[in-house]
């Protein structure tokens, strides 16, 4: 599970740096493929924190994670449970406001993916420190 770790943590890393990039450099192209639509102000803003700056820092969190091993325990946690949350509001979303398409239910897969990938790998590495 080791290397399933650093496979998990550097793909997560780059993918979260090339769209917190993205968004904070053309916030609407970003999400438009999703069939949000900004048009304010306050719109690019939201998008620029949420999906630019945020995502952008926990990309690279993931990334050191995957590069520095004393990080990739905690790293993973956080990996776990950020996809958690965004599993948790997709579920949400497809009870009340219903299918969101296909593109949005491919991310819920990959998302579900994520978080039980990062889960388990993060209990081996719970496991492992115990035995040391």
């Amino acid at each position: 599970m080791q290397r399933t770790s650093l496979v998990l943590l550097s793909v997560s890393g780059l993918l979260f740096i090339m769209i917190g990039v993205a968004s904070l450099l053309d916030p609407a192209g970003a999400i438009a493929p999703t069939g949000i639509e900004i048009h304010t102000i306050a719109g690019h803003n939201e998008v620029r924190a949420n999906y630019g700056g945020m995502i952008l820092v926990l990309g690279l969190y993931f990334l050191a994670g995957a590069l520095r091993p004393p990080l990739r325990s905690q790293t993973l946690l956080v990996l776990a449970l950020f996809c958690t949350g965004l599993v948790l509001g997709r579920s949400v979303s497809l009870v009340v406001d219903g299918n969101p398409g296909l593109m949005m239910n491919s991310f819920l897969a990959l998302e579900v993916l994520a978080a039980a990938l990062a889960m388990g790998c993060w209990r081996q590495s719970l496991q492992r420190a115990r035995k040391d």
